[in-house]
């Protein structure tokens, strides 16, 4: 039995210099850990970026980027948003 490598086995594609993925980064909730579906997420607003920074130590950044995550789930935001809101009163 003989192994044969393919050419295009040898050579890196040009392609592939540059990578991204293909993958949504908007579909995990970055916060809870759980695949989000659509209807349950909620865009990083100013709020979810003090509270990260507050509970994380984290400061999110590179929002202008397309492999940032841009979304949390509403459960994240609901929460800390309640536990916000018993802290304040």
């Amino acid at each position: 039995m003989r192994c044969e490598l393919n050419h295009c086995d040898l050579v890196m594609d040009a392609t592939l210099e540059k990578k991204t993925c293909c993958n949504d980064p908007d579909i995990f909730c970055h916060v809870c850990g759980i695949v989000t579906p659509q209807a349950q997420r909620r865009k990083i607003n100013n709020f979810v970026k003090k509270v990260c920074r507050a509970y994380f130590k984290v400061t999110l950044r590179d929002q202008d980027k397309t492999w940032a995550p841009h979304k949390v789930c509403k459960t994240s935001v609901e929460t800390w948003y309640n536990e916000t809101i018993h802290q304040n009163s």
